[in-house]
């Protein structure tokens, strides 16, 4: 087990940083979840941030709203949020996401759904894998069906704080392109986290993420 921690962490450093993971539980009831995350590609002028918050209704059901800024593009999406845990082995969750351009009088432009999927590998939740399943259809544009597996880690590093580190592969469910690479890891301090993530790394100007999230 400790091996397998060496080599997450690792990696995580050889791939830093894309979308980080989203798993299948809800904020939780009466709590609201922020998060903010700046996207860049190194040698690029390709930056985007993206914001979100998100409000537990109740204990699998949530609703929230997100910004997407991007070079002359600002997107805004409403979207509501379900999700269970069933065991320690299984949590699932589905997110439906409309989006609107800011820039053209809140036109709408594409509508994601969002499959989540997550479970314990080992009895204490030390090594899990994710599954997120997206697909967006445009409204003036090809559909993408894409998927994300993450193999995880949670090392505990104090009381109030931990280490999860996160390798997988990404792909489009049409396999018309090569498959991905994406990692990297957060750290969690009491209701905060801290995001350093990435994909692309295969191509010449891999995105890095950058990004923080609260919960209270």
């Amino acid at each position: 087990m400790k091996y397998i921690y060496i080599l997450l962490f690792l990696l995580s450093f050889n791939v830093v940083c894309a979308q980080v993971p989203y798993y299948g539980t809800t904020v939780g009831e009466h709590k609201l979840f922020g998060y903010h995350s700046l996207k860049f590609r190194p040698g690029q002028n390709n930056q985007c941030t993206y914001t979100t918050l998100q409000y537990g209704i109740s204990d699998w059901l949530s609703v929230g709203a997100d910004l997407s800024t991007g070079n002359d593009e600002r997107f805004i999406g409403y979207y509501g949020r379900v999700g269970y845990s069933f065991s320690k082995r299984l949590s699932l969750g589905m997110q439906i996401t409309p989006s609107f351009d800011l820039e053209n009088s809140h036109k709408f432009v594409y509508n994601t759904t969002g499959l989540f999927i997550n479970g314990n590998i080992s009895e204490d939740g030390e090594i899990f894998w994710v599954s997120n399943t997206w697909h967006t259809a445009y409204e003036d544009g090809d559909n993408t069906f894409e998927q994300w597996w993450y193999l995880a880690g949670n090392i505990k590093l104090s009381q109030n704080s931990s280490f999860w580190p996160h390798l997988g592969v990404v792909h489009s469910w049409e396999f018309d392109k090569d498959i991905d690479i994406a990692g990297g890891f957060f750290y969690v301090y009491k209701n905060y986290s801290f995001y350093l993530w990435g994909n692309d790394f295969l191509e010449k100007h891999p995105r890095i993420t950058l990004a923080v999230d609260f919960t209270f």
